[in-house]
């Protein structure tokens, strides 16, 4: 299925959301995805080195949008960001699809978040939101 397809089965859609912006790159290999959750203050920085070190590397826009998908409920207990696709904005300020679900209603919603510049270089981010990794599955 293709990201526009994924994309139709949710409650709402961000409409800043296109290829252009997010480059769908569809990985041919078998992936395995995790949720992560670090529990602190923490930077783009310090978050990809973490999931390095744990094996994994960021989810992109797609393996997000099918993620929400096949665990619908996910987020609706907490956002979930795609670090792997980010588009820039301004000189400063860059934008990630990240999956939240409506203030006081339970509607699942793919759209963007704006990160500042700061942020990708050293500022860290609320330990509530959940980042999504993925990683190859050996399948020999």
């Amino acid at each position: 299925m293709g990201f526009g397809e994924l994309i139709t089965q949710y409650d709402s859609v961000d409409g800043v959301i296109d290829s252009d912006k997010f480059p769908i790159e569809c990985k041919e290999s078998d992936r395995a995805s995790v949720l992560v959750h670090f529990d602190e203050w923490i930077s783009k920085k310090d978050a990809l080195a973490r999931l390095e070190e744990m094996g994994y590397e960021a989810a992109q826009a797609i393996e997000l949008a099918a993620f929400g998908i096949e665990y619908p409920f996910e987020q609706l207990k907490f956002p979930i960001l795609a670090l792997g696709s980010l588009y820039k904005v301004k000189s400063h300020i860059y934008e990630a699809v990240y999956l939240y679900r409506a203030e006081g209603v339970r509607q699942r919603e793919i759209g963007t978040v704006q990160l500042p510049d700061s942020w990708l270089n050293g500022d860290e981010l609320n330990p509530t939101i959940r980042f999504l990794a993925t990683r190859e599955i050996n399948n020999k």
